[in-house]
């Protein structure tokens, strides 16, 4: 086994499977010099980054066609098993979905910049609380060379929400106000809005939360008549 090869992880691993014992590894790594220890981490550094940004933006593209799909057929239930078979929180895929949003199309645009974020970096940066002009910044920073670590991501943020000052903080908050949706009957107006200030309002969610309120308002009612 020579890791000095320049192989795809799949071949690698399926070599590495073969090997009888850790002996037979350690003789291949003894084969190594320097040099070639470096140039092996830096190909497994760069092979992981993109194989779990990759995961992410899969997952996230996927869910946001399914959750979609599901908000407009009225299945909001079927959204919810896929997750659950999946076996995937609702908090995770939600950032998933969002990381897809705001990264799938520029990363399928420009596959060379994707190399230089790591997946957190990049969910960070889709949060409801980032602002487009964080995530151009941290996209120019890529451009040019420049790895967007989880640290790097945080800082970028942090100082884009400063520099919204008190007028972007105004702004923020008339936005987590507002009704994500409004509807005005004859008898009542029914406003919904995020159950977390900052929220993304899910469609597929939101139906189910409006779902739920008519089957308790109905059971109200009905007990009471």
């Amino acid at each position: 086994m020579d890791l000095r090869e320049r192989r795809n992880h799949n071949q690698l691993l399926h070599t590495l499977a073969k090997l009888t014992d850790e002996r037979e590894l350690e003789t291949a790594v003894l084969e190594m010099d320097s040099e070639d220890f470096v140039k092996v981490g830096v190909w497994i550094s760069s092979t992981c980054r993109l194989a779990n940004i990759q995961r992410t933006l899969i997952i996230g593209g996927l869910l946001y066609l399914y959750s979609v799909a599901a908000a407009v057929h009225q299945c909001t239930e079927v959204f919810e098993n896929l997750l659950a078979d999946i076996g995937i929180s609702k908090s995770q895929a939600y950032r998933s979905r969002d990381s897809w949003i705001y990264f799938g199309r520029v990363f399928i645009d420009e596959p060379k910049i994707t190399d230089q974020f790591v997946a957190e970096s990049i969910k960070l940066l889709s949060e409801p609380q980032a602002t487009d002009l964080a995530r151009q910044e941290a996209l120019e920073r890529a451009r040019n060379g420049e790895r967007i670590s989880i640290a790097v991501a945080k800082a970028t943020l942090a100082k884009h929400s400063q520099v919204l000052g008190d007028k972007g903080k105004s702004e923020r908050k008339a936005k987590t106000r507002r009704a994500p949706w409004m509807f005005e009957g004859q008898v009542s107006k029914i406003i919904v809005r995020p159950a977390m200030a900052g929220a993304l309002a899910d469609p597929t969610a939101l139906i189910k939360d409006l779902e739920d309120a008519i089957n308790a308002l109905s059971q109200q009612v009905y007990a009471t008549a």
